[in-house]
């Protein structure tokens, strides 16, 4: 897990699970900083039906380990049974990646630097002088 300087409160719960070696959860919904905060540390919030997740429980009995998990095809493997699960393709992105937002926004760093460069001709005055410039 980050360093607690990076943690907010709201990603507590994730941490939680990484500390003890959760790497994907299961369930019929999440909230959406929950979600949000799980992909961003790594951590895969399948979204599979309610009837499914009830069928997950009774196969699993004392058995608490996914045997595999395939971001491409959004496959659970449980029990030598194969679960669809929803999944966001930016979050599939991320997730296969080991991307956070930050490094999203790095793939877009020359259409940045392009945007701000013309913003800076077309209108000089809204950027802060270099330091030592008149």
């Amino acid at each position: 897990s980050q360093s607690s300087a990076r943690r907010s409160s709201r990603e507590a719960a994730v941490y939680a699970l990484l500390d003890f070696g959760f790497r994907a959860i299961v369930a019929p919904s999440f909230g959406d900083i929950f979600a949000s905060n799980a992909v961003n540390n790594g951590v895969l919030p399948a979204v599979v039906g309610a009837g499914l997740v009830a069928d997950l429980i009774s196969d699993l009995d004392d058995q608490a380990e996914l045997a595999e998990v395939d971001l491409s095809t959004s496959r659970l493997t449980v029990c030598g049974r194969e679960i669809p699960f929803d999944l966001d393709p930016v979050w599939r992105e991320k997730l296969i990646n080991g991307w956070d937002d930050i490094d999203l926004t790095h793939q877009h760093a020359e259409a940045i630097r392009t945007y701000r460069a013309k913003r800076a001709e077309a209108h000089p005055w809204i950027f802060a002088a270099a330091p030592g410039a008149k």
